[in-house]
Formats: C-alpha cells, sequence, structure tokens
C-alpha cells in the first residue's frame, strides 16, 4: 500500500514538472491516414515529420475539434487565412540531466486547393521554425 502511494505522488509530482502536452494523439484524431515523412536524428536528438489528410473535411472542422479537445498549455496561431498551427513544448526547462533541446511538438492545418493537409512534428524550436517557414510557402 506505501509502495503505490509512493509510486502515484511521484508519477502526479513528474507530470506536473513536465507540463508537457504531446500533441500526436490529436493529430491521429484529425489525420487517421498519415504517414512518416522526415525523420531526422540531430546529436541523438530524435526530429520527425507526419504528413496526413484530413479525416475530418473542412478546415474549420479540423479547428473545431481541436479547440474542443486540446488542453489550455497549447498555443493556437492563425498565421494565414489557409494555415493554423498548433504547438506545445514537451517542457520549458531541464528535468534532471535530460537535454532534451526545447523539443516543441506542433500540429499544422493547412488548407489547399486539393484539400486539407495536416502535419505533425517533434523537434527542437529552431526546427520546428524552419519547417513551419517551407510548410507555410508549400515546400513540404
Amino acid at each position: 500500500m506505501k509502495k503505490t502511494f509512493i509510486i502515484a505522488i511521484m508519477a502526479v509530482f513528474t507530470a506536473n514538472i513536465a507540463k508537457a502536452t504531446v500533441l500526436f494523439p490529436f493529430f491521429n484524431d484529425i489525420a487517421a491516414d498519415n504517414k512518416i515523412i522526415l525523420r531526422i536524428d540531430a546529436n541523438k536528438l530524435e526530429e520527425i515529420m507526419y504528413k496526413g489528410a484530413s479525416s475530418w473535411g473542412s478546415m474549420d472542422s479540423c479547428i473545431s475539434f481541436l479547440d474542443d479537445v486540446v488542453p489550455d498549455d497549447v498555443t493556437k496561431s492563425r498565421l494565414s487565412p489557409n494555415m493554423v498551427v498548433y504547438t506545445s513544448p514537451f517542457h520549458k526547462d531541464e528535468i534532471d540531466t535530460i537535454n532534451t533541446g526545447n523539443k516543441v511538438s506542433a500540429i499544422y492545418i493547412l488548407k489547399k486547393d486539393t484539400g486539407v493537409v495536416v502535419f505533425y512534428t517533434e523537434s527542437t524550436s529552431i526546427q520546428q521554425k524552419t519547417w513551419q517557414e517551407d510548410i507555410a510557402s508549400g515546400k513540404l
């Protein structure tokens, strides 16, 4: 009983420190048919990108769903009438000795003439900004 109580307290404490919302489950909900299009291992820090067509239909439907389900710590940015980005840092500070390189989890919803495309990335904040520019310009 004592051991279970200690494990429960440690789990709550660890989750509270991390303050992280990984957005992949939400991406999977709005783009169920997706694939990995890029995987980078920079200094043993994995950076990854997924791409898929919207399972929800319109851009407004995807945004409405995400607005309803993502936690308050997720930041939403409308970069243009055709692009919305949801971002969440894995955590703001280093935890113990784990160097995360300020990893960011992001969902990009992009409206194109052919339909709605959804991207998901996990990367450093620097790589995330580069990918965001590439997605907005249509390079990816």
